[in-house]
């Protein structure tokens, strides 16, 4: 790669750092507030118990004959 080329990235990701105000406005209309805390944790937990489901169906079944 470019000398010139990384540099820029490591000063560009190096910026990024000290953004103490980043434009989150388009992300705003996705972050849905939940009443409690206990709330936020059982979608957590739907969204494990969810990913494991999917790995668990995603592995190749052995025969049971």
């Amino acid at each position: 790669m470019h000398i010139n080329r990384t540099v820029h990235h490591l000063l560009q990701g190096a910026g990024r750092v000290f953004d103490l105000q980043p434009n989150s406005q388009s992300r705003l209309s996705s972050i849905r507030p939940y009443p409690n805390d206990q709330a936020v944790l059982q979608r957590d937990w739907a969204r494990i118990g969810q990913d494991f489901w999917n790995v668990i169906n995603r592995e190749p079944h052995p025969n049971h004959s």
